[in-house]
């Protein structure tokens, strides 16, 4: 049944037990089904309580190898003698920063979805354009609900990574390459204007593309080393990281 979940997220009660009677020969109960897809589930997505609390160890081991990598955790604390709970967190790769910063076009979206698991939470995410028009991943995080004051905490600390010097750049491209039209400084590739112009001056219009769709720079975007983390053997370098236990968040409640 494991298995089966792993590949297909939309496993019915019923189906399982229609498929434990079609090929065991048994029957059993919708309850018992039910228990057996929990159980599976478990396995699949894990310990809640144990992942929140190698969320330290994962952000001390990012940091560990490579100080450009920023990561953020922010907790909830009831009293003294709680534990305290998690909030939210911002990670964001110093490879990943590098690359937009260098070769990235200057344009962003953002978006959020709600994580359907048991402690709920919205994961926040930002991307770009590489030279090749493809979506690059920038940043993410986990906060409470999507809000305009998570949004503005999110998009406070990616602005702070980026640098004043690219936050003018999202608004304004002070290139000489322009049209009335303004499809030019959009995607940086002459419209039919600029190459009728171009054509009529007996010039290519490909020496005109904007930098960003060369070769060189997209080689530049992926070029940036982003040094893997160490697998659970090697967790016993992070033990500096001794933060006290932290419980995840409260779970959610179907309404």
């Amino acid at each position: 049944m494991t298995a089966r979940m792993t590949s297909s997220s939309g496993v019915k009660i019923r189906d399982i037990v229609s498929e434990i009677r079609s090929n065991f020969s048994v029957r059993i109960t919708m309850s018992r089904a039910w228990k057996a897809k929990q159980i599976s589930k478990a396995l699949i997505e894990g310990d809640a309580v144990k992942q929140c609390n190698l969320l330290w160890r994962y952000s001390v081991e990012l940091r560990r190898v490579n100080s450009g990598n920023t990561c953020k955790i922010n907790l909830t604390r009831v009293g003294p003698t709680i534990q305290p709970r998690f909030s939210n967190f911002y990670f964001y790769l110093d490879g990943l920063k590098k690359g937009l910063t260098t070769s990235c076009r200057p344009f962003i979206g953002v978006d959020g979805c709600y994580l359907k698991t048991k402690y709920g939470r919205t994961l926040l995410i930002a991307v770009g354009r590489d030279p090749n028009d493809q979506y690059y991943p920038i940043v993410f995080g986990v906060y409470e609900t999507e809000t305009n004051e998570s949004w503005r905490r999110f998009l406070t600390l990616l602005l702070e990574d980026i640098g004043q010097e690219k936050m003018n750049s999202f608004i304004v491209d002070t290139s000489k390459k322009t049209c009335t039209c303004n499809f030019w400084e959009l995607v940086g590739i002459p419209y039919r204007h600029a190459v009728a112009a171009l054509g009529f001056r007996n010039q290519s219009p490909e020496d005109f593309v904007d930098d960003y769709y060369s070769k060189d720079t997209y080689e530049k975007c992926y070029g940036h080393n982003r040094k893997p983390k160490k697998t659970t053997s090697g967790q016993e370098q992070t033990q500096t990281a001794t933060q006290e236990q932290t419980q995840p968040t409260e779970a959610q409640t179907a309404t």
